[in-house]
């Protein structure tokens, strides 16, 4: 599905949100992408901050965090910073009920 997408959207600074994002493959493929961008040290980081992900499993939050990581480290060494980025952007939700709040919110 990725390969379908313009290879121009995979730059350090595009935004992506998985909301169900298992044990993180459509995510790791994203930031293969992104991570085949960088220039710099700087944009791995630009990177990892650009990518959200959502996952009703705890265990699958788990691994998508852990599949993450490792992924950073087949390119980079990753600061303490990066894997706190990490572990707040992979977060256990129901996708559903907060795609339903915020539809919510935009309605008041």
């Amino acid at each position: 599905m990725l390969e379908q997408e313009n290879p121009d959207c995979f730059i350090p600074k595009t935004t992506f949100l998985e909301p169900a994002c298992g044990d993180g493959a459509f995510v790791l493929g994203i930031l293969r992408r992104k991570f085949q961008n960088c220039k710099c040290r700087k944009d791995y980081t630009v990177s990892l901050q650009s990518v959200y992900a959502m996952e009703l499993l705890p265990d699958n939050v788990e691994i998508a965090i852990q599949n993450v990581k490792a992924l950073c480290y087949e390119f980079f060494k990753p600061s303490k910073e990066d894997l706190k980025t990490i572990e707040s952007h992979i977060i256990q939700a129901d996708s559903l009920k907060v795609m339903k709040m915020i539809n919510d919110m935009d309605h008041r």
